[in-house]
């Protein structure tokens, strides 16, 4: 049989009930009839001749043939996604397509910075512009599912790497009228503790910092709100609920508005915390990207706070 002889419908079908775990599911987003996808998938197991899956309750699980299949459809993808690019690139005219995924607290300036800097002096270059949390976020980069990655409070490992860092120490913040705002030094978590805690949920790298540095001053920090979202967090401080932490840049307009008071800590680990630029390493980027990376790599400079 003939690679070349297997339908990019059907492939495309395969792919997508793989990845969603279910025919059902896979019809929805492609926007065709549960049967059809199941036709799909049942021609391509009599064209290859093994089983490609398995029902297990409503979804379904990819055999071992199957992985194998879905290695060869993301190759293929791959390969044909490189090729689009470097025939792009030969172009005068910069373009392309550019995914960028970041933290909540950087999206405005990501906004600023892709969609209306860049893109007006590079119209040609189409961005997505995407809010995760820290941990899908690398995933995402990991996994090619974006190009370039904004992440805080992480130490990038294999296969993403930092195109730059910038050092953004981790903050707490309270309102004017909050005992603790009236502290003239850095606040140790210590004192911190006695107060309630707003913090973001497990998969952020917000609520990981604030949990290693409890852990290296030996603090139990019992949390009053758990949440995923920043504004959540400003509005808990702002009520006078308690302590959030956070970016002073992330508190900024709070501060600027007289809701909130941005203090200084004395833990080592909240201090040393960085916001990345993360790609994949070993990718193949095209120019767009790579104008892309370079761009917010010297428009973070922004974010550094000097030691």
């Amino acid at each position: 049989m003939d690679w070349a002889d297997l339908s990019e419908r059907h492939l495309r079908s395969f792919w997508m009930a793989v990845t969603v775990g279910s025919v059902r599911g896979a019809a929805d987003r492609l926007d065709v009839e549960p049967s059809v996808v199941s036709r799909h998938i049942q021609r391509l197991q009599l064209q290859l001749g093994v089983r490609l899956l398995e029902r297990r309750g409503r979804g379904v699980k990819p055999t071992e043939a199957a992985a194998l299949l879905l290695e060869f459809c993301e190759t293929r993808k791959a390969q044909e996604e490189q090729l689009l690019v470097r025939l792009g690139d030969m172009g005068k005219t910069l373009r392309g397509r550019v995914h960028i995924v970041g933290g909540e607290g950087f999206i405005p300036d990501l906004m600023t910075w892709a969609l209306c800097e860049f893109g007006r002096q590079h119209p040609g270059v189409d961005i997505t512009l995407e809010q995760a949390g820290v941990r899908d976020l690398v995933a995402m980069v990991a996994q090619d599912k974006a190009h370039v990655g904004i992440a805080y409070c992480i130490e990038p490992s294999p296969p993403v790497e930092a195109v730059v860092s910038r050092r953004k120490p981790v903050c707490m913040i309270v309102a004017p009228n909050h005992p603790l705002a009236r502290a003239k030094q850095p606040v140790s978590l210590q004192d911190a503790a006695r107060y309630p805690i707003a913090q973001m949920a497990a998969g952020f790298g917000l609520q990981q910092a604030v949990s290693r540095a409890a852990a290296a001053a030996k603090v139990v920090i019992a949390d009053r709100l758990v949440t995923n979202s920043l504004t959540s967090l400003r509005e808990f401080a702002a009520l006078g609920l308690g302590v959030s932490f956070m970016s002073a840049q992330s508190a900024a307009a709070d501060v600027a508005a007289g809701r909130l008071v941005v203090l200084p800590t004395t833990s080592r680990v909240l201090n040393g915390m960085r916001v990345h630029v993360l790609i994949r390493s070993g990718r193949f980027q095209s120019r767009a990207v790579r104008e892309v990376i370079g761009f917010l790599a010297r428009k973070s400079a922004m974010w550094e706070v000097a030691v």
